[in-house]
């Protein structure tokens, strides 16, 4: 090598060898990447690697052609292995932005779908507004109206007042009329008319066509208070 640069044809034989051919073009993150490519360098005419085409008129020159292939095969051979080396580099770094740029995206509409729902959804209920919820969903019990505290004597609703009520309504009275007397229902009373509460809840959604929706809710809000109320202590 060191004999060939100090030909006087030596340093442009061996920049004709190994000069680059492709080269990676890219500026910013906005341009696609363009792979390393080398090509084979034209040496001595029109006759490719070994001059097929021409000949060489001189022994020297013919000398000084065939190094100047051999030379130029061997920076092909270096450029084509570079060139593998960078485009793999670069196929690995676009995958790892690809990866990145997924998993940023992923994220982004995840926050996107969360801010949307949050805005469907509206403000969310102060405390205050969930206690009063919270106790006009509760049952109230019996008022005055509907169970005399003295004897205990419950006034039904039309519609729980039909035949066939009559048995869990019966038991429903007797047990009012005790916790009139007593003051309240001991563990056995309360199981015993839950039982029969249950079996009149059973009775009147099994006949929900033969009443009015309105009907129909009374008489449940009127068995939830029979419930509550014999629960607690007497008026």
């Amino acid at each position: 090598m060191h004999r060939l640069l100090k030909h006087p044809w030596g340093v442009l034989l061996l920049a004709l060898a190994i000069a680059p051919v492709a080269a990676q073009t890219q500026t910013g993150d906005s341009q696609a990447y363009v792979p390393a490519v080398p090509s084979a360098n034209i040496v001595g005419g029109s006759g490719g690697y070994y001059g097929g085409g021409g000949h060489s008129s001189t022994i020297a020159e013919g000398a000084m052609n065939g190094m100047a292939n051999v030379l130029s095969s061997a920076g092909d051979y270096n450029l084509s292995t570079s060139a593998a080396a960078v485009n793999w580099t670069q196929a690995e770094r676009n995958e790892i932005q690809n990866r990145q740029l997924y998993t940023q995206t992923y994220f982004e509409m995840q926050e996107i779908n969360k801010a949307a729902r949050a805005k469907k959804a509206g403000p969310k209920p102060t405390m205050e507004q969930l206690s009063r919820i919270a106790r006009q969903g509760a049952p109230q019990g019996l008022q005055t109206t509907n169970l005399d505290p003295v004897s205990g004597q419950l006034l039904w609703p039309d519609t729980l007042q039909d035949a066939i009520f009559t048995p869990q309504r019966a038991a429903v009275d007797q047990l009012f009329a005790k916790r009139a007397t007593q003051g309240h229902l001991g563990l056995s009373d309360q199981s015993a008319l839950r039982q029969a509460v249950e079996g009149m809840s059973g009775q009147l959604k099994a006949h929900i066509k033969d009443v009015s929706p309105q009907e129909y809710v009374d008489s449940r809000k009127f068995l939830q208070n029979v419930m509550y109320t014999g629960a607690q202590g007497s008026l």
